[in-house]
């Protein structure tokens, strides 16, 4: 075969060769719009809640976390990939296609910068509510415990956020004796069939129990709650300034957002959902630098010190404890 013969012939395998490539990237790019075009079908629910996730190796667990959401169609949806080394991003990417759906990869934010995100996400989407959930929990398939507490919300405005993990009422004075936060010891134990959670000699928490009832959900007014899984009010935050950034990486957060709504005459409210299914994967907010005392880390000493100022005197002078027990008085509208 001479050699112009031969060229001939590479030209057109070649040719054919790029043209079976370009048909399958072509059929694989349909196959992609098609995808997309199915999920803007099929993410419309709940438009007024941007679900957010700070989640970091959770690769192993993401699918079944997600799972429930994607069937319900929740319309908005962020996740945090937080400094994962693991397929969590790829799994998350794979399966978040709404167009309210993000998977921002992100290293070292943890909760508090996260969420401060995820509220200009919820204000450029137009959304009044912001349901923070763990990466570790599972969901129901169904969710009327949402329903119930959306309904709570928008019928009683003054309510600006709901719990579903922990609720808590302070039993004693608080103290910040210690400036190096050392003697820091966590305790928990029963005292009259009510759970208490205490870090000595800093605080003692008392578990609150439902005392209400709406759409067959028990609730409560409490002083505190858990953060996540937690529904908040985004006009109640763009009110106070955002997510209280001053306390990142994270802690102290949560207790400080719940004591600044009853002092700005908002209420806390939680409602246990005891269908969840926690800490099913191993991994979790990873701890970088130094630690501090009773495995924590060296940050939540400082904190503390944040919070202390801010409301010692309005938990130690009984302002609080008061407030909580007025609105447990009054209770809310009659749903």
């Amino acid at each position: 075969m001479t050699a112009s013969l031969w060229d001939k012939v590479l030209r057109r395998v070649q040719t054919k060769r790029f043209s079976t490539i370009s048909k399958l990237k072509r059929a694989s790019v349909r196959r992609h719009l098609q995808k997309l075009s199915d999920a803007r079908s099929r993410f419309h629910g709940y438009p007024d809640v941007l679900v957010a996730f700070e989640t970091f190796n959770k690769g192993h667990v993401m699918d079944s976390v997600l799972a429930p959401f994607l069937r319900a169609g929740f319309q908005n949806i962020v996740l945090f990939a937080d400094g994962c080394a693991d397929e969590t991003s790829a799994k998350a990417a794979r399966k978040l296609l709404g167009e309210g759906h993000f998977v921002l990869n992100c290293n070292n934010l943890h909760e508090v910068k996260a969420y401060s995100i995820a509220e200009k996400i919820a204000d450029w989407l137009d959304v009044e509510f912001i349901l923070l959930c763990q990466d570790d929990d599972l969901y129901p398939d169904e969710f009327a415990w949402l329903d119930a507490a959306l309904l709570l919300m928008r019928e009683n405005p003054g309510v600006a956020t709901v719990g579903f993990n922990g609720g808590y009422d302070f039993s004693s004075q608080i103290s910040d004796s210690d400036e190096s936060y050392a003697t820091a010891h966590f305790e928990s134990y029963q005292r009259d069939g009510r759970a208490v959670a205490g870090l000595k000699p800093y605080y003692e928490l008392l578990a609150v129990k439902p005392a209400f009832n709406i759409s067959g959900f028990g609730y409560n007014f409490s002083s505190a709650i858990n953060r996540a899984p937690q529904i908040v009010r985004t006009s109640f935050l763009k009110e106070i300034g955002g997510w209280p950034r001053q306390y990142a990486p994270f802690n102290y957060d949560d207790l400080h957002l719940c004591l600044t709504a009853w002092q700005r005459n908002y209420s806390v409210v939680h409602m246990p959902l005891p269908t969840v299914r926690r800490d099913v994967g191993i991994g979790g907010t990873r701890l970088f630098g130094a630690m501090g005392v009773d495995k924590r880390p060296a940050h939540l000493g400082r904190n503390w010190h944040l919070f202390y100022s801010e409301f010692g005197a309005f938990i130690n002078s009984g302002r609080l404890s008061a407030q909580v027990n007025d609105a447990r008085l009054r209770g809310v509208s009659n749903l």
